[in-house]
């Protein structure tokens, strides 16, 4: 046998392998039936390997690889075998099967790492793409042993700090097997490629077993792969393959484009790529690991392994020098003639021996190699005048063909990479200290003329970010404080264009001092701090960085308290610079290594400048600087080639303590006060305190700080934070402790009446921690039992508040207050059922409320103050309300209140007096909408007020929800109702302005078709429907109408074709090509930008054809533009099917396209409208592959081979092909661009 599979123990396995004992006999010639008596029985004696196998019931397979089978052939081959088992005493066992080429092809098709393999083995190897190898530099097998080097820390997004190697490799081999996007980052020569390979390993022993060699491709994007990486992946998600597809030297933006293909495929694909550099944003979808250098033992022991020649005096030179990185590291032991040569060298010598290597030391290629680091990345094949070669030969001194000759040569020793046309020299410890060599040696003027002054913006922008990373180069800095000084070419940040503004954060590295003054200078201008200012968050960013050092942090801040104060109050997220402030006040990840004391310094300055929006900044600082147990960022904290790390961070217990209890001293200081200020702090501490007692070892201090506020003040917040402690952590706690924690509560909890409310009234407030725990058997009790019951409470609190005199006028700013909770309103419920007289805390709410800043009243309190007074006096509470439409002030809220009581004909009244008046917000009246208000109100009420609330301002969107809610509510009334409703919808539709009524509202269009669907049903043949759809079409063709409008008209549309086609379509159609552009396609949707078919598709394909043939030379032609042009096999049913969703391969031509086509009179016409809109309006991945995936479905346009449509298809067909070829040389040409650049 050539080959024998045993399985011990058994794994049951079936398919290829058929099972546990398989062996296989291999030929590589055709193998016919003749031959297979002779082989396995030769001179007719059965093998005996064959009688073992019918022992353990295996099984036997002959494996022909140049036999290529039809089904017959096939069976006349397994016929053979099985004579062969029947002659001799062998029937049903062993198990038997014949693979052919084909077979065999089909399993190599499964593993793309061996369809790689195969190729190779067969001299037409994909080019550029490698299977399981030794991928890493230097290495050509993958028989060197992986080093684990457990000093070496991996950092990941969502990790306080680094995992080691060995976490890293468990973490990475979870994340592919479960098809993850993964990106690997870190500098050249730190050993990216490596840990990839090293998944793969099965010698790399880790909790998680290596993933399967078998299952990976390779590719280097230098090495200018075909196919594409992205082209590569669209086959393998096609295929269904199950593999790790791994993309070395791989921007940001390839990243993303194959991270997006993956993702929308929901493929078991796994991606990895690697970069020696990332300075963009991620996708949200990846996971990225960033790779720092190797320890100082780990080089030792790869140089040693590689290098036995090496003395050990050498070895630590080459560490010392490479500094983690291995690439370095092997490029200085290359050049080792002699054992101890090395030692004996400074550090500047044995630097030009990485150049000059087993050579003759060569000025010329040390100098070229100095200029070319100058810029981050040059093209290397654009020679012509002005050329960046041209420029990098000048400050070489070289010739231009000199230059060329010795970049080919860097590139052979390993210190040039290739993309494409870019060049780059790396790894960066060497490019750098070369750029820094060529600074000392040409003059200043010099290079700035060269790379900035006569350069594209692109040199220029190359050049800072070279510039960027040389800090330690005295020229650099020298070059840096010129451009940063007042009067520098970048002094004046506000008179920058984009490349400026570029180039400033590319060199802020190199002066951080300079820097910071000019960022000060332009902050001096409100214009630079404003939003308006583009620039303002890449400059936070900058400011972050520049604040890691103590000495600028202070500095830096206080910059960043001015951006943030000049921040929008809805900016938010990651970007925001009232985030990235709040983040340096973190007890980790803060990214500055100001100690505690002066960052809690800088807090109290703002809580105590006396200005709010500087008091509430303080505030978030406070609170983030109390957080113990979520800390997360988004920030990187690199800065040029400084170093930098997470920023300072508690290393003992002592650390804990210095950092927590000056900002708890702080809250408490400022608590003890009743200001507003005091609240806040108050509450921020209350709300932090479970987090401080339980992830903390302040126990004692905490406890003290407690007892310390408690003594002077009331403090509701502070009782919720223990009784939380006691709800969620007490099962942790041990008893000493959970009885330390009742003690504070029952300090902190509130004894006197007002301090009850007060608490009850928190915006924070959680009702399942108002109660006491030993009120009720809470085990027994449901959510909803638990909420009425803490409701009770609350109300029983209002009856109290009522009776007990000036507590109202006292807690009043608090009820009114946006800031209270869910529990004012049945506060209110209490006061209204038992105080004496209302009016006169309605007089005095409406006096607060007349004097408020917008958007800081809220009235659920005098929503349940009217509702608890209803329900003991309604007469008086109606009276109220009446005078409540003719006051100023209450007008503005007349639907706020009139929710707390029962719709009657007395509201209706009121309401349609506040319409007129028009002194209510049209808001207000939303409110209409919710809780079933509409029901008393008869529909000719209804109709009556949405009349008038269509002709407010701004309430044309009012009109359209109330509406639809009303029509939604209707379900359940009687036909006579439904009736009057569809009609009363319909007038009202055909007189609104259709540009206020449609408005910015995402859901517009679900809302007009949702009425339009309910009143169709019923009236579609009334003059009113038609009314409504004219209107409609219309609108639709003015040029007043948006693009979102046309969406919704689009969508309202439908149920007019669906209930009354006929109609529908003789109003929406008009003659002409042009027309069709201008008038039509507005109204039903353009089938080659709409990602869904047009409004026809929900016409029935006999009306379409019976609508037609009332004008055949124009109608079939307009319907072949607009009708249903595809369908899946598995939706063929649904309306709007969305085709560019949908997978290529289950698309078929439409039943009523193919009906348009079969009774056109002129189907030429119609293929040509058919085939312009083959192509999809919006993609992702290679638009040459989904157009090439739907040259098939021409095939189904030739109505069974009709001669007069063969030329036409074929005419089609071609053109097809060449915008196949067109958009492939495209994408190529894209692709390579994309992927090629350094930058």
């Amino acid at each position: 046998m050539d080959v024998r599979v045993e399985i011990n123990p058994s794994l049951d396995i079936s398919g290829y392998l058929p099972n546990d004992n398989t062996a296989f006999q291999v030929k590589a010639e055709v193998f016919p039936p003749s031959k297979i008596p002779g082989e396995m029985a030769p001179k007719g004696v059965l093998r005996q390997a064959i009688r073992d196998l019918a022992t353990i019931e295996g099984s036997y397979v002959i494996a022909a690889t140049r036999d290529d089978t039809s089904e017959s052939a096939l069976d006349l081959r397994l016929n053979a075998m099985r004579d062969c088992l029947s002659a001799n005493g062998l029937c049903s066992s062993p198990h038997i099967a014949f693979y052919d080429a084909r077979k065999i092809a089909d399993w190599v098709e499964q593993h793309p790492a061996i369809v790689a393999w195969v190729k190779h083995q067969l001299g037409k190897p994909l080019v550029g793409w490698r299977p399981y190898s030794g991928w890493a530099y230097q290495e050509t097998t993958v028989d060197s042993e992986y080093l684990i080097d457990d000093r070496v820390k991996v950092f990941t997004p969502d990790a306080e700090k680094g995992i080691d190697v060995s976490a890293a490799i468990d973490r990475l081999r979870i994340d592919l097997s479960k098809g993850a996007s993964v990106r690997i980052v870190g500098l050249s020569g730190v050993g990216k490629t490596r840990l990839v390979q090293a998944l793969f390993d099965p010698r790399v022993r880790a909790h998680q077993a290596a993933l399967s060699a078998d299952d990976v491709l390779y590719t280097d994007l230098s090495d200018g792969p075909s196919p594409q990486p992205s082209a590569m992946l669209e086959a393998l998600i096609e295929d269904g393959s199950q593999c790790v597809l791994v993309v070395d030297n791989c921007g940001t933006d390839t990243h993303q484009r194959l991270t997006e293909l993956l993702n929308k495929s929901g493929s078991k694909v796994g991606l990895v790529s690697v970069e020696y550099d990332v300075r963009d944003d991620l996708p949200d979808a990846t996971k990225c690991y960033r790779l720092e250098g190797s320890s100082d033992d780990v080089i030792k022991q790869l140089l040693q392994r590689r290098y036995p020649v090496l003395s050990f005096s050498d070895v630590d030179t080459i560490t010392a020098f490479s500094d983690g990185n291995a690439r370095v590291a092997f490029a200085l032991a290359s050049t080792v003639t002699t054992a101890g040569e090395l030692a004996r060298l400074r550090d500047s010598e044995l630097f030009k021996r990485l150049f000059h290597q087993k050579n003759a030391e060569n000025e010329d290629l040390l100098s070229c190699a100095e200029a070319a680091s100058i810029l981050y990345s040059f093209d290397g094949e654009d020679d012509g005048p002005g050329s960046e070669l041209n420029k990098i030969a000048a400050v070489a001194g070289v010739s231009l063909i000199t230059l060329q000759r010795k970049v080919v040569d860097l590139q052979r020793r390993g210190l040039v990479q290739v993309r494409g046309k870019w060049r780059a020299v790396l790894p960066h410890a060497i490019a750098n200290r070369l750029a820094a060599q060529a600074l000392e040696a040409i003059p200043k003027p010099q290079i700035v003329n060269i790379f900035v002054d006569t350069a594209t913006d692109r040199v220029a922008r190359s050049f800072s970010r070279r510039l960027g990373y040389l800090h330690e180069s005295a020229k650099a800095a020298e070059l840096v404080r010129d451009w940063l000084s007042p009067s520098g070419r970048l002094g004046d940040l506000t008179a920058l264009d984009d490349i400026g503004h570029e180039i400033f954060h590319n060199i802020a590295p190199v002066s951080p001092n300079f820097a910071l003054a000019a960022i000060g200078r332009a902050a001096s201008i409100a214009s630079f701090l404003s939003d308006g200012n583009r620039q303002r968050v890449q400059y936070a960013h900058t400011l972050k960085a520049i604040a890691f050092e103590d000495e600028d942090f202070d500095s830096a801040a206080d910059i960043l308290v001015r951006f943030a104060l000049a921040e929008a109050q809805e900016s938010g997220g990651h970007e925001s610079i009232v985030g990235m402030l709040t983040s340096l006040f973190f007890c980790v990840l803060s990214g500055t290594n100001a100690p505690p004391d002066q960052r809690a310094k800088f807090v109290r300055e703002l809580l105590e400048s006396g200005d709010s929006k500087r008091e509430q900044l303080g505030l978030l600082a406070l609170d983030a600087a109390l957080e113990t147990g979520y800390f997360t960022t988004v920030s990187r904290f690199d800065f040029g080639a400084r170093k930098r790390s997470e920023g300072w961070a508690p290393a003992s217990p002592a650390d804990v303590n210095a950092w927590y209890m000056p900002f708890i001293r702080m809250a408490l200081d400022i608590g003890k006060h009743t200001s507003d200020l005091s609240e806040s702090c108050r509450s921020i501490l209350g709300r932090r305190l479970r987090g401080l007692w339980v992830e903390t070892n302040l126990r004692p201090e905490v406890c003290a700080a407690i007892e310390e506020l408690a003594s002077v003040v009331s403090w509701p917040q502070g009782w919720f934070g223990v009784k939380s402690i006691l709800r969620f952590d007490s099962g942790q706690l041990d008893e000493p402790v959970q009885n330390e924690l009742r003690d504070l509560e029952k300090l902190l909890k509130p004894k006197a009446i007002p301090d009850m409310i007060r608490a009850r009234l928190l915006e924070s407030n959680h009702f399942d921690l108002d109660l006491e725990d030993d009120d009720a058997d809470q085990s027994a009790e449901t959510t909803g039992e638990r909420f009425l019951r803490s409701n009770q409470v609350v109300e029983e609190l209002g009856e109290a508040a009522a009776t007990t005199e000036g507590l109202l006028l006292e807690l009043l700013p608090q009820l009114i207050s946006t800031k209270s909770g869910a529990s004012a309103f049945p506060f209110g419920v209490g006061v209204g059922k038992h105080i004496a007289d209302p009016n006169w805390i309605l007089d005095a709410a409406k006096e607060h409320i007349a004097t408020a800043l917008p958007g800081t009243i809220g009235v659920s309190f005098l929503r349940g103050l009217l509702s608890g007074w209803h329900h003991v006096s309604p007469a008086s509470a109606q009276q109220f309300l009446d005078s409540a439409v003719s006051d100023a002030i209450w007008v503005k809220w007349i639907m706020d209140l009139h929710c707390s009581i029962p719709m009657n004909q007395a509201a209706y009244a009121r309401i349609h007096r506040s319409i007129k008046a028009g002194s209510t917000p049209a808001w207000q009246y939303s409110y209409l909408g919710m809780g079933r208000q509409t029901d008393s109100f008869s529909v000719a009420e209804i109709g009556e007020l949405l009349s008038a609330i269509a002709l407010l301002p701004d309430g044309g969107v009012v009109f359209l929800d109330v509406l639809a809610m009303v029509v939604h509510c209707a379900s359940d009334r009687d036909d006579a109702y439904k009736d009057s409703l569809a009609a009363t919808c319909l007038n009202l539709l055909g007189t609104v302005e259709w540009g206020k009524v449609l408005g910015d509202r995402a859901n517009s269009g679900y809302r007009l078709k949702s009425i339009l669907e309910f009143s169709l049903k019923r009236l579609a043949s009334s003059e009113a429907a038609l009314e409504v759809l004219n209107g409609l079409v219309a609108f639709a063709r003015m040029k007043e109408c948006r693009y979102f409008d046309r969406g919704v008209i689009k969508d309202a549309i439908s149920p007019f074709l669906r209930h009354m086609p006929r109609r529908a379509l003789d109003a929406i159609y008009v003659p002409g090509e042009e027309a069709y552009y201008r008038q039509v396609s507005p109204v039903i949707g353009r089938p080659y930008t709409d990602r869904k078919e047009t409004a026809l598709s929900v016409v029935p394909v006999d009306i379409l054809i019976d609508w037609c043939n009332a004008s055949p030379s124009d109608r079939y032609v307009f319907a072949a533009r607009s009708c249903k042009l595809f369908d899946t096999r598995s939706r063929a049913s649904e309306e709007h099917t969305n085709i560019d969703s949908a997978n290529d391969s289950e698309l078929i031509i439409s039943d009523v396209a193919l009906a348009v086509l079969a009774n056109a009179p002129d189907k030429k016409a119609v293929i040509e409208a058919y085939l312009n809109r083959f192509t999809p309006s919006g993609w992702s991945g290679s638009l040459a592959a989904i157009l090439k995936k739907r040259i098939p479905l021409l095939d189904a346009l030739s109505l069974d081979n009709e001669e007069q449509l063969k030329p036409v298809l074929a005419t089609a067909r071609a053109s097809l092909e060449r915008r196949i070829a067109a958009e492939e040389l495209r994408e190529d040409e894209e692709e390579r661009e994309r992927t090629e650049s350094f930058e």
